[in-house]
């Protein structure tokens, strides 16, 4: 048998050694049990803000509302109200961190943001730039410096190697003239382009699995931009040289038939209106049926399952940048990576019970689950992390 010399032999147990190092580093943390249900009931909670209080403010996308949220007295209250009024609001998709214990709804239906104070009132108020016509504002964040970090518009694929891409733009209320371009990510289209006989027909893509490059903003005001080939984390900082994460390893396994009714199922399940919904006068009865195979052979797949999917990441305030990665298509669990301020994946985290990550606490996080009746409870799980 071929011995190795002594240098090679020396790089393989130091790539070694490396590669075990790192494996050390990365906790890997299961979250089974809550520490405690929160007061109150939703329909689909995507975003909760933890107040110094201890007090929370709850977005309820269907619903349309931001409640605050009282463990102590059990109470729930709406902040502001429904309207085009001073104080209201009408389509809340947004809440965010905006500087010491205050707080920031974006509002797509009168296209503006309203300031939240400590008390869970609102204090102000301010337009959504000017965008030229661009229609949905997709806010990403905000720091501590009251700067608003949002994607602008698609731009084609001339900057990107062929692909879509978006700016990432930052903007300060007090500057509303000014718009800075912090870079570019890669974007997937919903929709499909397709060019026959010199006419160009656009229909609404259906991917179970679409994906694309992701980004979050720290309090701090970094970004975090995350790409899924390869699957890695880089940050970006005003001034300072971009940092390159580590990739991390994913296992590119052909998709079964199965595995591709169970997305598009998911996919579905998750269109679906809550139950007792009306339409058209009929509520709605509980789950959608199996998708059909001409469904199933319909839609548009990637060749294997992608790390993550869109809308799948988000910045805690500690800095860690928390990425949802693809869930099993038979499986309630989730998993998350959570990636440090250098770009090196520190912690798996599993929640075997599966639910929505909507915010953070103070040593701990809050999820989103559904009872027999699709109504959505919140509940804390405990887990402090170091910086």
């Amino acid at each position: 048998m071929k011995r190795l010399a002594g240098p090679s032999l020396l790089v393989l147990l130091s790539a070694s050694r490396a590669a075990g190092a790192l494996a050390a580093q990365e906790r890997v943390i299961t979250l089974d049990r809550p520490e405690a249900q929160l007061p109150g009931e939703f329909t689909r909670v995507t975003r909760v803000r933890e107040l110094s209080s201890g007090r929370l403010l709850v977005l309820d996308f269907n619903d349309a509302t931001v409640q605050l949220v009282d463990s102590r007295s059990k109470s729930v209250v709406q902040v502001g109200g429904t309207g085009e009024g001073p104080r209201e609001y009408r389509s809340p998709t947004g809440l965010f961190s905006f500087g010491p214990d205050r707080s920031l709804i974006a509002d797509q239906g009168n296209r503006r943001f309203l300031v939240v104070g400590p008390d869970g009132t609102i204090v102000s108020e301010a337009s959504f730039p000017d965008l030229g016509g661009f229609g949905l504002l997709s806010v990403r964040g905000a720091d501590a410096r009251g700067r608003i970090y949002f994607d602008g518009p698609n731009q084609g694929s001339g900057r990107t190697g062929g692909r879509d891409s978006a700016a990432m733009l930052r903007w300060h209320p007090d500057r509303p003239a000014r718009l800075d371009t912090m870079g570019w990510v890669q974007v997937q289209s919903a929709a499909t382009v397709r060019s026959e006989g010199g006419r160009i027909t656009m229909t609404r893509a259906i991917r179970p699995l679409r994906t694309s490059e992701q980004w979050g903003v720290s309090e701090e005001g970094r970004i975090a931009l995350v790409t899924p080939e390869p699957y890695r984390v880089d940050w970006l900082s005003e001034g300072r040289p971009r940092v390159a994460g580590v990739p991390v390893p994913i296992r590119e396994t052909p998709l079964t038939e199965a595995e591709k009714t169970g997305y598009l199922g998911r996919m579905q399940a998750g269109a679906a209106p809550p139950r007792g919904f009306s339409i058209g006068g009929q509520p709605s009865g509980g789950p959608p049926p199996p998708p059909a195979a001409a469904d199933v052979a319909a839609a548009e797949w990637p060749p294997f399952k992608p790390p993550f999917l869109v809308a799948s990441t988000m910045v805690s305030p500690a800095g860690h940048l928390w990425v949802r990665r693809t869930p099993d298509a038979a499986s309630q669990a989730e998993s998350f990576d959570l990636f440090g301020p250098e770009g090196r994946r520190v912690a798996i985290v599993s929640v075997p019970g599966g639910g929505r990550l909507v915010g953070f606490a103070t040593g701990g996080v809050y999820f989103a689950r559904k009872d027999a009746d699709d109504v959505e409870h919140l509940f804390k799980f405990a887990l402090t992390l170091s910086p």
